[in-house]
């Protein structure tokens, strides 16, 4: 699968900035990582294109668009038994933990701004959010617009746009017996644990918040504690992709 992004220079390419810029930017990196695993860009698919084809496909209701839109519901919910119920087994209990995993960060991400915002009296956007993170997960975004779905004989793919976001991205899906079920990319071994890492990380920073850190302490702990997480996260998943790519050029 090809690399939405480039991990060369990571670190030096954004030691010019400024904290709060250096932190966004890391975030960027990381958004870019999730979204390189959950599925397949579409180069193909301009931004003038998806607005004019933006209406929500009508697939009968055992159609690879029902399923997409099914598994956008279940996650929403945090419905883990329903999204492993469609998604092809290989996939399944890997695609469960990394949902989990992101899941952890985000309600961390959310608990961690809500407290700054009460102990500092400034708004989210003037420290830390990965909230972006919602809307990068391909199908299980926050924010999906369903395209279009192709067949192939037993294959198809759904087209979605992430909330206003290009490239569009493609959902892999497979006809199963009488059921279409989702293929989901392969997920990095080591991505899990890393994002739990970056979970804790944040629920520590947090904690020091209400222990009463100074702002600048505050802003200090993400270079010591999030960002070593967040680069373990992009070393994760651009470790894989590199692997991944190896073992397709042989």
């Amino acid at each position: 699968m090809p690399s939405r992004f480039t991990s060369g220079g990571v670190v030096t390419r954004y030691e010019s900035m400024n904290g709060i810029q250096f932190l966004r930017a890391m975030a960027c990196v990381l958004l870019l990582v999730l979204a390189a695993v959950s599925c397949r860009p579409d180069e193909s698919e301009s931004e003038a294109a998806a607005s004019s084809t933006a209406a929500r496909v009508r697939g009968r209701q055992d159609s690879p668009a029902a399923v997409a839109r099914r598994l956008n519901a279940c996650f929403a919910i945090r419905d883990y038994a329903g999204i492993a119920s469609l998604v092809v087994e290989e996939q399944r209990a890997a695609t469960i933990e990394m949902l989990r995993s992101v899941s952890k960060v985000l309600e961390a991400d959310a608990s961690l701004r809500r407290t700054a915002e009460e102990y500092y009296g400034v708004p989210y956007y003037a420290t830390w959010s990965l909230a972006s993170m919602a809307d990068n997960l391909g199908v299980f975004s926050s924010q999906i617009t369903l395209i279009n779905q192709k067949h192939r004989g037993a294959e198809a793919t759904v087209t979605l746009q992430e909330a206003d976001y290009v490239p569009l991205v493609h959902a892999r899906f497979e006809l199963r017996g009488d059921r279409w079920l989702y293929r989901p990319e392969p997920v990095p071994p080591s991505l899990p644990a890393e994002l739990r890492g970056l979970a804790s990380a944040l629920a520590e920073i947090e904690q020091e918040v209400r222990t009463g850190s100074p702002f600048e302490q505050y802003a200090q702990a993400f270079f010591d504690k999030a960002v070593p997480k967040i680069r373990q996260v992009v070393v994760a998943g651009t470790r894989w992709e590199s692997m991944a790519a190896g073992a397709t050029a042989e």
